[in-house]
């Protein structure tokens, strides 16, 4: 919450000045007088400080400028009121082949739906476009060795959205969309924050066209953005990376989902650091509950470096990061799988006890292995190995579990039978 009405009082004051005249010894007006004087009567009285006067009328959430006792769903209440008045002055204002560009500096789900409800809702436009726009420095106390979703986001909006739509077509039609944009963006070299910005802007401008979406009634823009839109925008990419692994089925169940697209957005980053923000976004993508996920060991409490308060909101992923026994040893144990006989849960203690196996054994008896694990744990080391065979092709080559799931998928290949040669 950045309160940026006093904050540009350091500058208002010194504007007041050089923009006004003086006479008596007292400001009077000069240029652009109604930002500096409120007119009574045939006078014009000094505006002391910018927040005094206005600070009620800029779109932020600050709860204390209505009063010492507001509280914070009064401040939201406030902030969303004079976020759809904004919408309605720009749309009405708006060309029928025109554009409104929006800044927003961020991209919680919160955020979204407030958007949703001021740019679409109320006020009848569709976004077209979404680019992420890096404003704040890697090297932040609370954004070092961590790369953040939480950025700003420049929207495109026009005029448009008609018709209806059932939520489940609707559901599809994102998530085939977002899986068409996601393969496009991979070809161009394109991961990251970036990446899931982009997936989940062509979400938006799919679920944007449509002035309503139903099921058994209106869809509200908080359920169509829980429900439907960060899930189908990521299972979008899902799909493009199953497609970009050349398997015609991709992953389904939530800790799998949310693991694969973990470890794709943040490649490259040796720990996989999620800030809160990011973690909401990724568990209401994948239907995968935070809680859930510290259960089973999938995630910790993040320890990097940074401020205090940065880290306390922080969660790792529990990934291997070596190709060492021992290491991978450590992991399962730490997780609370086991090595000696693994206590199977979900398709990630499953993947990490193959890789586990791929190092310590060979083909033959991985295979062994793997059969016994299947005949306990079907369903779990079924989707392993779908894992396996989508990591080892689309994570980055420095990744340790990409040369895991490649050992993987080379002891599960079958060995080519020799072909007898015709002596004539």
């Amino acid at each position: 919450m950045k309160a940026y009405t006093e904050l540009s009082d350091f500058y208002y004051v010194w504007l007041k000045r050089a923009l006004s005249d003086v006479i008596d010894n007292k400001l009077a007006p000069r240029f652009i007088p109604e930002t500096f004087f409120e007119k009574v009567g045939e006078s014009y009285i000094e505006i002391p400080t910018q927040w005094e006067k206005y600070a009620l009328s800029e779109v932020s959430l600050n709860p204390p400028r209505l009063g010492p006792n507001a509280k914070k769903e009064e401040g939201i209440k406030h902030f969303q009121n004079l976020l759809n008045l904004s919408f309605n002055n720009m749309a009405s204002r708006l060309k029928e082949d025109g554009i409104i560009v929006t800044f927003y500096a961020h991209t919680s789900p919160d955020a979204w739906k407030a958007l949703l409800e001021a740019g679409w809702e109320n006020s009848g436009l569709r976004i077209t476009n979404a680019f992420p726009l890096v404003t704040e420095s890697e090297q932040s106390v609370v954004k070092r060795g961590k790369l953040s979703m939480d950025t700003s986001i420049i929207v495109v909006w026009r005029k448009g959205s008609e018709a209806s739509v059932d939520a489940s077509d609707l559901y599809e039609e994102m998530a085939d969309a977002s899986a068409r944009r996601a393969r496009e963006l991979i070809d161009l070299g394109i991961s990251g924050r970036d990446l899931i910005i982009g997936t989940l802007a062509e979400a938006l401008s799919v679920a944007t066209k449509y002035k309503e979406v139903r099921s058994m009634g209106r869809v509200d823009v908080r359920t169509l953005v829980d429900s439907y839109i960060y899930p189908a925008s990521l299972l979008g990419l899902a799909r493009a990376l199953a497609y970009k692994a050349d398997l015609k089925e991709t992953i389904k169940s939530p800790e799998a989902m949310f693991y694969l697209i973990v470890k794709f957005a943040l490649s490259g980053m040796k720990e996989k650091v999620i800030e809160s923000t990011d973690a909401r976004i990724f568990s209401i993508g994948t239907s995968l509950d935070l809680g859930r996920a510290k259960k089973l060991r999938i995630l910790k409490g993040g320890e990097s470096e940074g401020a205090k308060v940065a880290r306390a909101q922080s969660l790792i992923l529990m990934e291997p990061t070596s190709t060492e026994k021992a290491k991978l040893e450590e992991l399962l144990e730490v997780r609370g799988v086991g090595v000696r006989e693994p206590e199977i849960r979900c398709s990630i203690d499953a993947l990490h006890v193959l890789e586990y196996y791929s190092v310590s054994l060979a083909c033959g008896e991985f295979k062994k292995k793997l059969d016994e694990l299947r005949s306990k744990y079907p369903s779990q080391v079924e989707e392993a190995i779908l894992m396996a065979k989508m990591m080892a092709k689309v994570l980055s080559k420095d990744d340790k579990e990409r040369v895991l799931c490649e050992r993987i998928v080379g002891c599960l290949e079958p060995v080519p039978r020799a072909v007898p040669l015709d002596l004539g």
